[in-house]
């Protein structure tokens, strides 16, 4: 007895010096303006870790013993109430209900911490609470379950015959089955008792399928069982298809027919920051901060150089520099809510190298997906396997790559129902997913969900990219074909063929050479870009209004009507993300006039490539065959001037 007088004074200090008791005089202000309530639902937030430096041994009853714990809190709870009369006078034990929710576990793995389903199946038969930070790949439908129901004795002068005398609460870990039954007994009388089934109040519930979020960067080829989430109530805004989530709950058994199913009941959610591991870092990593020690006579030589050494272990540097470059802006590229991400399409001849470059990129992508013909692109509707709701929604390449990117190869080999899926996408912005009326039991309907990856895709038509007279793009068949598909994509880089056999050299002797080092080390460059995508640039007055006087000028170079022009409106949006991505790669928080012209000069290339000639005198950047950075750096600063100047000539006539 005086142990659990010890533990309701040190829960009821916890929860005093918290401030937990002031936010429950403000939950049961808010009761007694509703009225006539039988049931008082509390939640209390806990760090759990904070909990236990505090109090060792109320810590790990929370943690081990979760429900004993609970017990605390409500019964310290209902002392409170009753004592300072924030309720009704009459109010009972039994009709005040405690959910602690936690928002900190101990990283222990093994005992609270959940790597894979193998240490879900070795946690102890105890409810004890455990973490697991995954991605949803699939969620059922809503459904509803029993949050609460009253029972009552169904002989009036017996005392049971109260409705606030049996109040079955759903605890977690508890099947339907086991809140409502048909078999309860009177504690008094001994009469069965009957559901007073107008007060039954039923919730919302999904089970949701979750894969650990280290499978996604395992580089190896596994197939990784799912970990089933239940998610209850007021949860189930928190989870979203092909987010990253940290899930705390307790570890539940469930017997169906001859099977146990061992999931988890989640107890709280929260969401993994997109810049989770960025840091900023005071200092330059070694291969980095020589790089930027001998680049700093130009404001473009920097950004040049990672671009002129990145990926050298698949082909020589200074080669594909455009592409690499584009790369390069497009990781570093964070986005917002109210700017669409920048979507790559790379449109060259040798395919080969290409995809090799774009799949060596994805690894310094904080999420990556694949796509392959085996998977679904927007994702599948089907029966719910686990009989708990009318269907099941799993996640497909593009939800799951949900803050990173999603990559499809080459879109050539898609079919046209693919295609214009795809286009449909990019454009509207949106992944649709159409629920048949089998499982609606009425008229099918549409599930939406916002497009939140990057879109990498090459194609591989062939088609060689030639000049004739002023119209530097030949009318192919790839053109015709791709027309809308190039639309839908807000950044493409055409790369020019290559005629030498350096590449495919330097492919063979990477290949049997295993003590070729690197100019940049990996695990520098992630470092670097991890904080970059971190950061927030923005645009200063002039650089700025460059980039409107260019889009300006553009669209009337390029207007087809009065109304109309082949530059697309959202063209100056672009730019600007480029522009601000390029000012992060040159280490500036401030994205300057010379990040704007390279933004400019970037994508004028490309609409020069799709439409013809460009006033700007821009033409295919050709391919380097040169493997001194300096003879490289003073060519591209040389153009770069030039264009600078011919740029401001163009303008003040457009103007």
């Amino acid at each position: 007895m005086a142990d659990k007088v010890n533990l309701l004074t040190a829960v009821l200090c916890y929860m005093d010096n918290h401030g937990i008791l002031n936010t429950v005089k403000n939950v049961c202000k808010e009761y007694e303006q509703m009225g006539n309530c039988t049931f008082y639902s509390f939640v209390v937030e806990i760090d759990s870790i904070e909990f236990l430096n505090e109090n060792p041994f109320l810590g790990n009853l929370l943690l081990n013993s979760p429900r004993e714990a609970t017990l605390l809190f409500q019964e310290i709870l209902y002392y409170y109430i009753t004592l300072i009369k924030l309720l009704s006078e009459d109010i009972k034990l039994n009709q005040i209900s405690v959910v602690i929710r936690l928002i900190s576990i101990p990283n222990i793995a093994g005992v609270y911490v959940i790597r894979t389903f193998c240490d879900l199946l070795a946690m102890p038969a105890k409810n004890r609470m455990i973490t697991l930070q995954g991605v949803v790949m699939g969620m059922t439908a809503l459904s509803k379950y029993t949050h609460h129901t009253i029972y009552a004795c169904p002989i009036t002068e017996c005392p049971g015959s109260s409705s606030k005398e049996y109040i079955r609460t759903h605890i977690p870990g508890a099947t339907e089955a086991e809140i409502i039954r048909n078999n309860f007994c009177c504690f008094y009388c001994g009469s069965i008792l009957e559901e007073v089934k107008p007060c039954r109040y039923l919730a919302d519930k999904i089970i949701a399928e979750v894969i650990p979020s280290w499978a996604f960067m395992d580089s190896k080829s596994f197939r990784h069982q799912a970990i089933l989430v239940y998610i209850r109530g007021d949860l189930i805004k928190k989870v979203g298809l092909g987010k990253e989530h940290q899930f705390f709950g307790i570890v539940r058994r469930d017997y169906q027919d001859s099977e146990i199913l061992v999931t988890i009941e989640a107890n709280n959610i929260t969401n993994i920051p997109y810049d989770l591991f960025a840091r900023h870092f005071k200092c330059l990593p070694n291969s980095l901060w020589d790089i930027f020690q001998n680049t700093s006579e130009t404001p473009w030589r920097f950004a040049s150089s990672l671009a002129f050494y990145f990926a050298d272990k698949i082909v020589p540097p200074g080669s594909f520099w455009v592409l690499k470059l584009a790369i390069l802006l497009n990781l570093v590229c964070s986005g917002n809510e109210n700017t669409d991400p920048l979507h790559l399409l790379v449109i060259g001849e040798e395919s080969h190298i290409i995809s090799k470059i774009l799949l060596y990129s994805l690894r310094f992508c904080p999420r990556a997906i694949r796509h392959t013909a085996n998977n679904y692109l927007t994702g599948k509707v089907t029966a719910d396997t686990y009989c708990s709701a009318p269907y099941f929604v799993e996640a497909g390449s593009l939800l799951l790559a949900s803050n990173g990117v999603c990559y499809l190869g080459d879109v050539s080999q898609c079919t046209k129902n693919t295609t214009e899926r795809l286009t449909s996408i990019l454009i509207e912005k949106k992944i649709k997913l159409e629920v048949g009326s089998k499982f609606t039991e009425g008229l099918p309907h549409l599930i939406e969900y916002p497009l939140k990856c990057r879109i990498w895709a090459f194609d591989s038509t062939n088609c060689k990219i030639t000049e004739k007279g002023d119209d530097l793009l030949s009318k192919s068949n790839f053109v015709s074909r791709l027309g809308y598909l190039m639309d839908a994509f807000n950044f493409i880089v055409f790369t020019s063929p290559h005629e030498n056999y350096n590449i495919m050299n330097h492919i063979f002797e990477s290949y049997f050479d295993d003590d070729h080092t690197a100019s940049i080390l990996d695990s520098d460059l992630l470092q670097l870009l991890t904080n970059l995508r971190a950061q927030e640039v923005s645009l200063t007055d002039k650089s700025e209004h460059i980039l409107k006087t260019y889009y300006i000028a553009s669209r009337r170079a390029r207007s087809i009507s009065m109304d109309s022009s082949l530059v697309p409106v959202s063209a100056l949006q672009v730019l600007a993300q480029i522009t601000q991505s390029f000012a992060k790669l040159s280490l500036r928080h401030k994205a300057t006039v010379p990040d704007a012209i390279m933004a400019i000069r970037l994508y004028e290339e490309a609409l020069m490539m799709r439409f013809g000639m460009s006033v700007f005198d821009v033409h295919l950047s050709q391919q380097n065959d040169s493997n001194d950075i300096n003879t490289f750096l003073q060519s591209n600063d040389a153009a770069m001037m030039n264009f600078f100047a011919q740029f401001k000539q163009c303008c003040t006539s457009f103007s």
